[in-house]
């Protein structure tokens, strides 16, 4: 019962962080000076590290599902490869947006460093699904949606 309703939480914290992304994607009224001067400046790594991030965080979060997982298998594994792909998108924009960040040398450092993490969790989990160690990817895909809820936090 905690279980659930842990997850329920996280879920509706991630979906409310991803459909501030989608709004940030879709209405140029509603951005941020700062989120319009990144569009400006790096429109393709800005869009996709939101459009990776929305996807990565709403699927992903779907993902920790031991239902989804036991009941409908296929769609655990489509879904998996869609967040493989997001985490992908997202995590490259972001380290190419780190360099814009505000807040110095650590900030840059921090969310390159973040970035960089976020695709090495997300890569391990899949070479290790890959190798048929379901153990292994299952650790490395906590890890990975761990850096995915940086958003949220």
């Amino acid at each position: 019962m905690i279980r659930r309703a842990a997850w329920v939480g996280m879920m509706i914290l991630a979906t409310g962080v991803a459909a501030y992304a989608v709004t940030a994607l879709v209405s140029t009224s509603m951005r941020t000076s700062f989120v319009q001067a990144l569009f400006t400046d790096l429109p393709i790594a800005t869009s996709a590290h939101l459009t990776g991030g929305t996807l990565a965080l709403v699927f992903g979060g779907l993902q920790l599902s031991s239902t989804l997982r036991r009941k409908y298998l296929q769609l655990h594994r489509w879904l998996g490869r869609v967040y493989v792909v997001a985490v992908l998108a997202s995590g490259t924009g972001g380290l190419v947006m780190a360099l814009e960040s505000t807040g110095g040398l650590v900030a840059h450092f921090g969310f390159g460093l973040m970035a960089v993490c976020w695709l090495f969790c997300t890569g391990n989990a899949f070479r290790h699904i890959r190798n048929g160690d379901v153990a292994r990817h299952r650790a490395w895909m906590l890890r990975s949606y761990a850096l995915t809820l940086a958003a949220v936090t």
